[in-house]
């Protein structure tokens, strides 16, 4: 499963198979149709929570028993959403493969396992890096180095 997060705070997931192909695709798009016809929508919490209880509602159809997270870019509220993602469900909902009532309130916590998470053009957030000096500070540098050096 791709999870991709966007600059603009929105969210695409991919639901992939080692080959890559595409099973189904989910953004905030998917259920803007059902609000308001508000834009701003698209970056708040909510869309997302919403979208991580659909998930969770795939994953109790489907029946996967383990997954891969690829994650690219800045994850917002990863944390949040995986744990939607294992909270159940608390009303009943309809299988439309067998037209049965799945009710979850009793049923254990995690119905899949997580098995690795890989990020993907993420941000290093230590200070490695070695602030460069300018072309000007360069140059005195190297004449002073010049200038001073002692032969042996």
């Amino acid at each position: 499963m791709y999870w991709t997060f966007k600059k603009n705070q929105r969210l695409y997931i991919n639901f992939q198979n080692y080959q890559k192909k595409n099973f189904l695709f989910l953004s905030h798009g998917f259920f803007l149709k059902y609000f308001e016809k508000k834009k701003s929508i698209k970056k708040k919490k909510s869309i997302k929570m919403l979208l991580a209880r659909y998930i969770r509602k795939l994953y109790l159809l489907i029946k996967f028993k383990h997954t891969i997270f690829f994650i690219k870019k800045i994850p917002t509220y990863l944390l949040e959403i995986i744990n939607i993602l294992n909270t159940p469900i608390i009303h009943k909902f309809l299988n439309p493969f067998s037209e049965t009532i799945i009710e979850e309130p009793n049923a254990k916590k995690n119905i899949f396992n997580i098995n690795y998470f890989i990020f993907f053009k993420n941000i290093d957030f230590s200070n490695n890096k070695i602030r460069q000096k300018g072309r000007i500070k360069r140059k005195v540098t190297r004449k002073m180095i010049l200038e001073n050096s002692i032969i042996d």
